[in-house]
């Protein structure tokens, strides 16, 4: 989901590997099955822009496990397998949780340019969307897992 080009990136990673070795990578669903993501998605638009929606978005750009999966296999990886996951995601608030993923992730400049109160409006917006009483802020994040081996 972060490479520009998939079929040329999967090529490389297979000239790295040893015979039979695996790779295993790791991809979100679409954001709206992930309730707090998606959340923070719209909140990230509504208060900071286009430039925080859009990178806000790229985790969410192969939604399809087969985005992944057919050009692993086009890549040369036998046996792809693909598994859903579900990462039960805790923090302590809403607050948290938003203030930490803006702040370990590119989105920090961006929200930052926005101005100093940025981040906390953007919390301000997923708190009302969400609720958020202190210590019980949680939801399901939704991924799959595609595994492949190279020959």
């Amino acid at each position: 989901m972060f490479f520009s080009d998939v079929a040329r990136a999967f090529r490389e990673i297979g000239r790295l590997l040893q015979p039979d070795g695996r790779v295993t990578l790791t991809c979100w669903y679409a954001a709206e099955r992930s309730a707090g993501l998606h959340s923070l998605n719209r909140a990230l638009a509504r208060e900071v822009g286009a430039e925080a929606q859009h990178n806000s978005a790229v985790p969410f750009s192969m939604p399809d496990p087969d985005q992944v999966a057919a050009p692993l296999r086009k890549a040369g990886f036998e046996e792809v397998n693909c598994h859903p996951i579900e990462v039960d995601v805790v923090y302590s608030s809403a607050r948290e949780f938003v203030l930490s993923f803006i702040n370990a992730t590119s989105l920090a400049p961006v929200v930052g340019r926005a101005g100093p109160d940025a981040a906390n409006r953007v919390a301000d917006g997923v708190e009302q969307d969400l609720g958020s009483d202190t210590g019980s802020f949680r939801f399901v994040a939704s991924a799959y897992c595609v595994s492949g081996r190279w020959p």
